[in-house]
């Protein structure tokens, strides 16, 4: 019985919800429109389109009144069309619509408030990741030990010092001492 009670209740307040709602939904704008009703259906059908492309279908995840088939969509496509014949702006009938779901249902939200971070964000990584790139190159060139302007050329091979070439070649290009010298610290490594 108790159970009973409970559906009955909360199947009456969301008859009561539905209907304000729905009420809500075909009410007028408050403001007078500030222009005179449009017969041009050319017109009306040009400023309908331009509207729907920049509202959200409360529906659809990412696509435009106008891009969207839903019933929803549908619907406001309509209002709006309904609003623009009798003479509202295009920022009345944007508010009339932001009044009903919040910026959400702008495809542009208007850049002021936190909106200013959406809009700024793309930019600031892109600063943030160029400053990060420029401080790994200069750092992989001062810890190179060389200037990234005086680089040998790949064909020159570096050469040991003079004093650990062996003398006993004319030419200096043997390298025996130079090895062995090598070995020796490594096996003096523990």
């Amino acid at each position: 019985m108790i159970f009973r009670a409970r559906a009955v209740a909360v199947f009456s307040l969301l008859l009561v919800l539905w209907a304000s709602s729905a009420m809500a939904e075909t009410s007028a704008i408050p403001d007078p429109p500030l222009n005179a009703p449009i017969a041009d259906t050319a017109l009306v059908q040009e400023r309908t389109i331009a509207l729907a492309t920049v509202m959200r279908c409360p529906v659809c995840q990412g696509l435009s009144v106008e891009e969207s088939q839903s019933d929803a969509a549908v619907a406001m496509k309509a209002r709006i069309r309904a609003l623009v014949e009798q003479g509202y702006s295009d920022e009345q009938i944007q508010d009339y619509f932001v009044e009903r779901y919040g910026v959400w249902i702008l495809l542009e939200p208007p850049a002021q408030g936190m909106n200013w971070f959406v809009w700024l964000a793309p930019g600031l990584a892109f600063l943030v990741g160029a400053a990060l790139v420029w401080l790994k190159v200069r750092a992989s060139a001062t810890t190179s030990g060389a200037d990234p302007g005086s680089r040998t050329a790949p064909s020159e091979t570096p050469q040991p010092p003079d004093s650990l070439r062996d003398e006993a070649s004319g030419d200096g290009t043997s390298l025996d001492s130079y090895r062995r010298r090598i070995l020796q610290e490594l096996d003096d490594q523990p």
